[in-house]
């Protein structure tokens, strides 16, 4: 039944790559929490050998053991055992310290793209699919690639940061606005063939409308710019360059200076 129920796209998995996807599964929804072994181990009631191996691939945890733990997490056997595709993305903060950092980020990437693989299905069954203009990729200079968006996107109105997700899907980029479990990460980009051009913001309470704005800006600026397949920390080129992007795109720097004067 379980090798039934984990059939994808019609792909037939046996059961060695049931119990691989099994054993990754585990040490990532572990690292999700940030527990010990020895931790999960006491709650699906077995010991910490057994479970270790379980997490090896050596050894498969009793089916009981499973469940309990599945139940403990708050996770079905499906979502813990799913095969799962990472797409490389842009991220606008620097790299995670440490393996529970990875493994939370990793899931927020996996969340939004499957939104993005649903969102893009549903596009393709409405005969909807949009795809950027080919010029919004030959964009080299941050500030003249901003004055470029500006004038294609939004060219029947002003520009607004509130109307940034609704402007950008009807010109093939897809925006995710959801609370992160990496609380300290702004928001990535990235491409995939399966959903298209995505751009993720963390909507988490303790950051402001401005900060998911300019999050929203930079990572379109990844896009533009041909860097959203980067792993981008600050200080680097390609972030310095999305940094300008997404300043004169909210707050252009002529509107400015006349403002001020």
């Amino acid at each position: 039944v379980m090798c039934y129920t984990m059939q994808m796209e019609t792909k037939v998995m046996d059961e060695c790559e049931l119990q691989r996807l099994i054993s990754k599964g585990l040490v990532h929804q572990r690292l999700l929490r940030g527990m010990k072994p020895a931790h999960a181990a006491e709650l699906a009631g077995v010991p910490t050998k057994v479970y270790c191996a379980a997490e090896r691939g050596e050894a498969p945890l009793a089916k009981e053991a499973l469940a309990t733990l599945c139940r403990q997490w708050g996770v079905s056997l499906f979502s813990l055992c799913e095969p799962r595709h990472i797409p490389r993305a842009a991220f606008l903060t620097c790299k995670p310290k440490n393996k529970t950092e990875s493994a939370r980020r990793d899931e927020d990437v996996w969340e939004v793209y499957k939104w993005a693989r649903d969102y893009a299905f549903i596009e393709r069954e409405l005969e909807r699919t949009v795809e950027p203009p080919a010029k919004l990729f030959q964009q080299r200079d941050p500030v003249e690639a901003a004055r470029f968006v500006r004038g294609t996107f939004w060219e029947k109105g002003g520009f607004t940061p509130e109307s940034m997700p609704s402007v950008l899907a009807r010109h093939g980029i897809k925006v995710c606005v959801k609370p992160f479990l990496a609380a300290k990460q702004k928001g990535f980009s990235f491409h995939d063939p399966d959903c298209g051009w995505v751009i993720a913001v963390n909507a988490n309470p303790s950051l402001s409308a401005e900060e998911q704005a300019r999050a929203a800006a930079h990572e379109l600026g990844h896009i533009v710019l041909g860097t959203h397949d980067h792993y981008c920390t600050h200080g680097t080129p390609e972030e310095k360059d999305a940094d300008a992007f997404a300043s004169e795109l909210l707050l252009p720097e002529l509107s400015f200076r006349a403002f001020w004067e």
